[in-house]
């Protein structure tokens, strides 16, 4: 279950079997990496700020997606947000927790982004010779 412990979010309203009366409403963000990072080793995966996506957000789209790695329709008005903010409740604080967001929106005070970067290696890079 998700705590106020765990991660930042409003804690009166946690997800799963975690009780209400220990969550922690802090009102804010908080620095990257002030709860323990997921089995992955990433932190704030749930709550802080909204995830800002790439992908254009339609409500209908799993409905006829394909199954593996849907990246979203091609075109649209809003842009997906995922994984709660400061202020949501804990059942809003799942990466499945998928919202719209108004592409003006960026700037908003709970949607943030997280920038990837990825390393080539050439001898190991699939299709190319070393």
């Amino acid at each position: 279950h998700l705590t106020s412990e765990k991660a930042n979010f409003n804690g009166s309203f946690p997800y799963g079997s975690a009780p209400a009366v220990t969550g922690l409403f802090r009102g804010r963000t908080t620095p990257v990496g002030s709860f323990p990072a997921n089995d992955f080793g990433l932190f704030d995966m749930h709550g802080n700020v909204w995830e800002w996506c790439g992908d254009w957000y339609d409500e209908e789209f799993y409905e006829h997606s394909p199954t593996e790695n849907p990246v979203g329709p091609a075109r649209g008005e809003q842009r997906v947000i995922r994984g709660g903010g400061w202020f949501s409740k804990g059942e809003d604080c799942r990466s499945s927790s998928r919202f719209a967001a108004e592409t003006g929106s960026a700037a908003n005070f709970n949607i943030g982004f997280r920038p990837v970067a990825s390393s080539f290696n050439p001898e190991t890079a699939r299709g190319i010779e070393p």
